[in-house]
């Protein structure tokens, strides 16, 4: 019982911004739901890049050392890292150029602090 209404409770929080927007057109809220995603991008693409610089650090230490399993989960670090960088960084180039080529309305790039003037 305590826990269903924790979980409610959790849900009907996360929910709020959108009963608060209730009376704003639908376009308005869509645009502030893709605001917040491209101001994730450059966070998300940091991490995988700290990531692969994790895999690098673990695999130059392991190897000092002489441990096989370190340099094991050294390599495996960098190679997630890179796919996740490549993968993150193809599809916005991807996206960019699809907005390019058809001529929609494309924001500032991520990270802008363009983004930022809608929340003032």
């Amino acid at each position: 019982m305590k826990h269903g209404i924790v979980k409610y409770s959790l849900l009907s929080i996360a929910l709020f911004p959108f009963l608060a927007f209730a009376q704003s057109p639908a376009e308005l809220i869509l645009i502030r739901i893709g605001i917040i995603f491209r101001l994730l991008i450059p966070l998300l693409i940091t991490l995988a890049l700290v990531f692969f610089l994790w895999g690098i650090a673990k695999f130059v230490f392991a190897s000092g050392q002489g441990d096989e399993q370190g340099r094991e989960t050294g390599k495996r670090l960098m190679v997630w890292g890179l796919i996740a960088l490549f993968v993150m960084i193809s599809v916005w180039g991807l996206v960019l150029a699809l907005q390019t080529t058809f001529g929609i309305f494309a924001l500032p790039p991520p990270g802008s602090v363009q983004l930022l003037i809608p929340f003032i």
